[in-house]
């Protein structure tokens, strides 16, 4: 065991007080490890701590030339709380943990494969598994390593930490503390392995689905009339009134199609046997399922690989059952959580804007005896969120020297890009503008397969860029009003070459 308990607090907290949080602290410095260092050496000043004191603590990101640390400090847990000896901490780390009402969630990882946020099964437990106590042990190194193996797959994920510094003697010795710094990190590009669950309101649902399946407590719908359906009387509906009840009816079948997948692909094989339930009958007493029948209409006058150039209406079209149309909606809603889950990209770490997050600070104090290092874990730190890398703060602004505008200093910006064109673009670019705008223009494909080498000067390319910016913003203050709050000139003097 080890000498005598230990307790790892808060930065500068009272002598007796056991739970003093992390204190996270903001840098501006270049050199901002030494700041932080020559910080220490002598005490932190409260501009340096942050807006701890504000349930609103923001931190911002390295683009804003920002830097954020974690600072703690070891004492022995003995009266006067006299600090820990540096030489006794093995190792120290932390972890940062979204906040939740059910729990801190932390980012779990399990053989290189990434989990996401999870809540870890134990608070306490050592983040890495490596560090952590066997579950059981015999005294036979042979039986323990098979039990090991047994255990792995019952064995909770890895956390993500970072690592605890332990700050050089100086500094310690300087502040009269054995302190400990990290570096919060506050963006990454790690992204969780599973594809985020994608659940689609049942309610939305019910109000895209074409009325014609919404069940007996619908009107009978479409009311297209008798007339053969046909490209013309499409694109004369569409044109003349995008509103009635034909144009309508082609938006509704192309939202089957495109949207749900209810004529080809998996989700066909659900949607389109549910869809066929409702049987429609036609003039000559023929009768057809209502999947079939919207099918032939899709390859023939949406997709373009049917061969019917005029397809007949049914003159009797019935509303599904109530089971059939909530059988129909809920397979709807579960080919559209398909089709989102594909397209939503997986969970990344820091994506969140609104997210608020903690640290949880520990150290491994090493064991006189032999044993294995005791882990201690600080109190959680005061939550915080990271502002995203668009909102302004920190240091001070970016400063981009533009060109002078005039025909001598022009002369002197050489092309320093060159753009490779392909043929087909290159052919493009060869022809008149109002010959494009009328209509006029010719097959890029056509003529010589010659492509180009364009060089442009990049400081020119912004130049441009600026002017055109410059106008845009104008024309856009008549809606947003905003060149009081996203331009700011102010005029400098410019320096006067000596003669």
């Amino acid at each position: 065991m080890v000498k005598h308990p230990v307790i790892l607090r808060g930065y500068q907290a009272a002598i007796n007080d056991r739970s003093a949080p992390p204190v996270l602290v903001q840098r501006l410095d270049q050199e901002f490890i030494p700041g932080l260092l020559d910080g220490l050496r002598r005490k932190l000043s409260a501009a340096d701590l942050g807006q701890l004191s504000d349930s609103s603590l923001r931190l911002l990101q390295p683009i804003h030339r920002t830097f954020n640390f974690v600072v703690v400090e070891a004492v022995c847990d003995r009266p006067g709380s006299p600090r820990l000896n540096p030489q006794d901490i093995a190792s120290g780390g932390f972890v940062v943990r979204r906040v939740q009402n059910a729990g801190d969630e932390g980012w779990m990882f399990r053989d290189d494969q990434v989990i996401g946020w999870a809540r870890p099964s134990d608070a306490k437990l050592d983040p890495d598994p490596a560090q952590r106590k066997p579950r059981l042990n015999t005294g036979n190194p042979h039986i323990n390593g098979k039990l090991s193996r047994l255990y792995q797959a019952l064995e909770p994920p890895a956390e993500r930490s970072h690592r605890l510094f332990v700050a050089p003697p100086d500094v310690c010795a300087a502040a009269g503390r054995t302190l400990l710094y990290g570096l919060i990190p506050v963006t990454s590009s790690e992204r969780s392995e599973a594809a985020q669950s994608v659940e689609i309101d049942p309610e939305i649902v019910g109000k895209i689905m074409p009325s014609f399946l919404l069940g007996p407590k619908s009107s009978v719908w479409p009311d297209i009339g008798p007339a053969a359906i046909t490209a013309k009387a499409i694109n004369d509906a569409l044109g003349s009134d995008p509103t009635n009840a034909l144009s309508r009816f082609m938006q509704s079948l192309r939202l089957m199609h495109f949207g749900w997948h209810a004529f080809e692909g998996t989700e066909s094989a659900v949607i389109l046997p549910l869809l066929n339930e409702v049987t429609l009958t036609f003039a000559d007493s023929t009768t057809q399922g209502l999947g079939d029948f919207l099918s032939r209409l899709t390859t023939s006058f949406i997709t373009g690989t049917g061969s019917e150039s005029a397809i007949i209406p049914p003159t009797i079209w019935p509303q599904p059952s109530t089971d059939l149309a909530a059988r129909l909606q809920e397979a709807v809603a579960r080919s559209l959580e398909t089709s989102l889950s594909e397209g939503v990209p997986n969970i990344q770490r820091f994506d969140d804007d609104t997210a608020s997050y903690r640290i949880h600070a520990f150290v491994r104090v090493r064991c006189p005896d032999g044993c294995p290092p005791v882990l201690q874990w600080a109190p959680p730190s005061e939550p915080f969120q990271i502002a995203p890398w668009w909102e302004s703060g920190g240091a001070p602004l970016h400063t981009i020297s533009l060109p002078d505008f005039s025909r001598d200093s022009v002369k002197k910006v050489k092309p320093n890009i060159a753009f490779k064109v392909p043929p087909r673009l290159a052919s493009l670019l060869t022809q008149k503008p109002e010959d494009l705008a009328a209509g006029d223009g010719t097959d890029p494909g056509g003529g010589l397969t010659l492509g180009w080498i364009c060089s442009f000067s990049l400081p020119i390319i912004t130049l441009c860029a600026f002017i055109v910016l410059n106008i845009f913003l104008g024309l856009l203050h008549i809606v947003f009003w905003w060149l009081f709050y996203i331009k700011i000139c102010l005029p400098f003097p410019k320096p006067q070459s000596s003669s």
